[in-house]
């Protein structure tokens, strides 16, 4: 699952955090998927304050779990809280 965010500038470490201390380990309490690559684009290269994020799920029957947890389950509130993004 590629994923381009926009994230406001003074927010990025907030949003890095969220990631490596909320999806990452909640990822990996089971075997369906994991954050393969969180990247931040570099300032002066164009797309600043965009951070690229790869996660791989090990199949059609995980990515379907996963998309379950992220809808339903313990993904749901992590993925609905509020996050200082850009608009």
């Amino acid at each position: 699952m590629h994923e381009v965010h926009k994230v406001r500038g003074r927010a990025e470490d907030d949003f890095e955090a969220a990631y490596r201390d909320g999806w990452m380990p909640m990822l990996g309490a089971g075997d369906d998927a994991r954050l393969l690559w969180y990247a931040n684009h570099a300032h002066g290269t164009g797309p600043a304050y965009h951070v690229v994020t790869v996660t791989v799920v090990r199949d059609g029957p995980a990515w379907e779990r996963l998309a379950l947890r992220i809808q339903k389950d313990d993904l749901r509130a992590w993925n609905a809280r509020p996050r200082r993004v850009a608009p």
